[in-house]
């Protein structure tokens, strides 16, 4: 399979580069000014650069479009390219679409070899995975067509073969770095930007009406509560508050990992960004993402002290269940307890997993809006929604490749230290999803989670490549 061989980049001619360049810049220009006659010129014109930004890339270095990409989907998940031409696709999709195909233009006249896969490679498992959604997908659309499904499906793969691109572009030094440090700025700003508007209500509008007019939901149901429907919640550019959260998680554990591995300004740089992206995480008020970040910061201080990492991680059970009352503890312990609906319908979910699951439990019901299944709920955990969805064979292969990407990376992580960093953040987001959904049911989300495991992966399989200048 090419796409799990190390994609070796040859650099092309400069006429080339010129003229890819030009290319890009001119279509965005003409596209630009088209559709800018009709619409507010300053979030057009910013959309219609980084979609030339993207495109310029994917036809020069597509591991730097991939790179880019990542920050698209950290800041601006949910922007579509500013023209409707038939589709308007958003331009995170499009942009890894276009990467894929630059990556296996590039690799057109390789011989096509299958690589020898043991049952301990993660490759073999999320390539399963893969087949099992295509299956799902078939098979529901064979009982009853829906173009909005296949496109759901699409987008979901595409998030899932980002995980085979980290695989080969990780094996670069430097490549797991520069990824850790693109989520950390990407998720500073993110969380900058959520902080002001939850403080700064009177922005939101203007925000949310800018954010609308490049492919966002109606700015009027922006804002998010609590069941209480009293308590805001932080969104930012993330439409959803868990969201939110999962995205600073990873990023505040991205963050950290660099912090505690740098020295001097580097380092006290590092720890500010960590502090800019605490208010998010605290302000979107996602039990699932604060446990996703306590996670991972466990991760991190257990591969550099096992015992303290076990004695705070004790300290922190022993305060939860302590009878104190302090404010976002409370919340958190209510989840932990069950006192709260939200809580109540995750329990409710494994009370009817039997029949849920029972509706098809081969194949599962599709990527449907709404789920042509006899009984359906809801589901919020990652592992139930994707057995709902292909069948207990696909939640199987999910399993076999999240563990598989653990086991190498804990049997690889002494002698790869630059591979806790990342075991870290892609720990934190494997536990969101034990809590939401997101993770396997955000496209932007699903490319964000498998590169952190194809990175691991690719740290974790043999020895790394030159990096490139």
């Amino acid at each position: 399979m090419i796409l799990t061989r190390a994609v070796v980049l040859a650099r092309p001619a400069i006429g080339r580069r010129t003229l890819s360049i030009g290319l890009a810049l001119l279509a965005g220009v003409a596209s630009g000014l088209a559709a800018s006659a009709s619409a507010p010129l300053i979030p057009i014109s910013l959309t219609w650069l980084i979609v030339m930004a993207v495109l310029a890339a994917a036809a020069i270095r597509p591991d730097i479009a991939f790179l880019k990409l990542m920050a698209v989907a950290f800041l601006l998940p949910f922007a579509v390219v500013p023209v409707r031409l038939g589709v308007q696709p958003p331009i995170f999709e499009l942009g890894l679409a276009i990467v894929l195909a630059s990556v296996l233009w590039r690799n057109r006249l390789r011989p096509l070899s299958l690589p020898e896969l043991s049952p301990a490679d993660p490759r073999l498992w999320v390539g399963g995975l893969l087949v099992a959604g295509l299956v799902a997908t078939t098979v529901s659309l064979a009982r009853s067509w829906d173009v909005e499904q296949l496109q759901y499906a699409l987008k979901l793969s595409l998030g899932v073969g980002a995980f085979y691109l980290a695989a080969s572009w990780s094996r670069r030094r430097g490549f797991a770095r520069k990824l850790m440090l693109l989520m950390a700025f990407a998720g500073a700003i993110q969380a900058l930007l959520a902080t002001a508007i939850y403080l700064k209500p009177e922005w939101s509008q203007a925000v949310f009406s800018w954010l609308e007019s490049i492919g966002y939901p109606p700015a009027a149901s922006a804002t998010r509560y609590l069941p209480d429907r009293e308590t805001v919640r932080a969104v930012g550019t993330a439409v959803d508050p868990n969201v939110l959260g999962v995205t600073l998680a990873v990023a505040l554990v991205a963050a950290a990992s660099l912090a505690l591995t740098s020295a001097g300004s580097r380092a006290a740089l590092l720890w500010l960004i960590v502090l800019a992206i605490v208010p998010g995480l605290v302000f979107c008020v996602s039990r699932g993402a604060w446990l996703a970040a306590g996670a991972g910061a466990f991760v991190l201080i257990w591969h550099r002290r096992p015992a303290v990492a076990w004695l705070l991680l004790a300290g922190s059970a022993a305060v939860l269940v302590s009878p104190l009352r302090i404010g976002g503890l409370e919340h958190l312990r209510s989840g932990f307890l069950a006192r709260d609906a939200a809580a109540a319908l995750r329990l409710e979910e494994l009370r009817h997993l039997p029949q849920v699951l029972g509706s098809s439990p081969m194949f599962g019901v599709g990527f449907l809006t709404e789920p042509a299944a006899r009984f359906s709920l809801d589901i919020s955990n990652a592992v139930l929604w994707i057995a709902e969805r292909t069948g207990l064979l696909g939640s199987a292969f999910y399993l076999a490749g999240v563990f598989s990407v653990l086991a190498a990376s804990l049997r690889w992580i002494r002698a790869r230290p630059e591979a806790a960093g990342v075991l870290a953040a892609f720990t934190a987001a494997t536990v969101a999803g034990l809590v939401d959904h997101h993770i396997v049911s955000m496209p932007h989300l699903v490319a964000v989670y498998w590169l952190l495991g194809g990175t691991l992966a690719g740290i974790c399989a043999s020895e790394p490549l030159p990096s490139r200048a």
